[in-house]
Parts: structure tokens; C-alpha cells; sequence
């Protein structure tokens, strides 16, 4: 379970530290904090990111992991006024995070979501047959 209501400051201001280095991260929840650590895609730089619950308005977690899409979460919040505030909520069900601000909603895809295999099928190969017009003149 997780709930939470944070200023949109607040929320704009942590997205946009953690941003600078990923596109993507996982989210872990806990009673206490908010809290993200990520690595950039070449293994230099980390960034180790914590919110207390005393940092939200309101805040309700019993553990978990959601993953998201910072530029999408960042293009949401950024929707909001500097005075708004922002209602997060995941849906155990679907995994999907619901975000509402002051009368605009909307639901992020699944939280986290299994990673997809690319195909290592190739297409089989069709026999060829080669015919040669050339005919030899003698």
C-alpha cells in the first residue's frame, strides 16, 4: 500500500535532482522514507536520494518497490503550480500509480513492470536458386 500527498516543490525539486543522471528508477517505500538509488547507464555517477515521511503532507507505505519513468512523472508534476499539491496513490491491483493535482488525474502505466525478452528468432532462410542466363558461344 502507499499514499501520499506532497507539495508539488517538493516533488518537482527531488524528480529534478534524480533526473539529471536517469530516465528510470525504482522507488522504495517504506514506513519511514521515500527513497531512490540509481546508477546512470554508464556506472559513473549515483545519486541517493531520500524523503522523509515528514517531508509529505500526508504518507502512508508498508514497504514495496515501484518502478517509473522520471520524464513522465517529471511532465506531470510540472503541471502543478509551486503551491499545489500532489496526491500519489498505487493501485495493488494493476500496479499502476494514480496521480491526481487539484482536479487534473491520471494514471501512470504498471508501477513496475516485467522486462520484455527481445526475439532471438531469425527468420529462416529461404533457398535460392541461382539460373544463369549466360549461354557460351563457341
Amino acid at each position: 500500500m502507499f499514499k501520499a500527498i506532497v507539495s508539488a516543490e517538493t516533488l518537482k525539486d527531488a524528480l529534478d535532482s534524480v533526473s539529471v543522471l536517469v530516465d528510470e528508477c525504482k522507488i522504495r517505500l517504506n514506513e519511514e522514507e521515500f527513497a531512490i538509488r540509481a546508477v546512470d547507464p554508464a556506472n559513473v555517477g549515483m545519486v541517493d536520494l531520500s524523503l522523509a515521511a515528514a517531508a509529505f503532507e500526508s504518507y502512508e507505505a508498508d514497504g514495496g518497490v515501484i518502478g517509473v519513468n522520471l520524464g513522465r512523472l517529471e511532465d506531470i508534476a510540472g503541471m502543478a503550480n509551486s503551491g499545489d499539491l500532489i496526491h500519489l496513490e498505487l493501485d495493488e491491483e494493476t500496479r499502476k500509480l494514480h496521480i491526481q493535482i487539484d482536479g487534473l488525474a491520471t494514471t501512470s502505466p504498471s508501477a513496475l513492470t516485467p522486462p520484455t525478452r527481445p526475439s532471438t528468432s531469425r527468420p529462416r532462410a529461404t533457398p535460392t536458386t541461382w539460373i544463369s542466363n549466360s549461354t557460351a558461344t563457341t
